[in-house]
């Protein structure tokens, strides 16, 4: 859901409440909908000029009425809610005794390949 928010913020389009659930779908389609929805909400955003960065609205349509904030909010709000519960699974993952792979480089999204690491000579 918060992948769908983020196309929707980047395409201008308002997020609609109630939503649509995405129950129905399998691990591998949500997974795929979820990694589409990423790459494309940030192909639009990094084509955006600043003017239109801050001039972003984050609009929620319900039934009889709408809510509208600044992106902000979004970034502050949704966005930063999904970044604390990521911490939360990688520290029940370690409290559990399945810790995320040392090789998983949090900053490139990708593994290390320590094969071609720099050594010095």
């Amino acid at each position: 859901e918060l992948s769908e928010d983020a196309l929707m913020l980047s395409e201008g389009k308002e997020f609609k409440r109630p939503r649509i659930a995405v129950g129905d779908l399998s691990y591998m389609e949500l997974r795929n909908r979820t990694l589409q929805n990423i790459e494309k909400a940030s192909h639009n955003f990094r084509n955006m000029n600043a003017e239109k960065l801050t001039s972003l609205q984050v609009v929620f349509a319900f039934v009889d009425r709408k809510k509208e904030y600044p992106f902000w909010n979004f970034l502050n709000g949704q966005l930063s809610d999904a970044i604390y519960h990521t911490g939360q699974i990688v520290s029940f993952r370690r409290s559990s005794g399945n810790p995320v792979s040392k090789e998983m480089n949090v900053f490139t999204g990708g593994y290390v390949d320590y094969s071609k690491s720099l050594k010095s000579e």
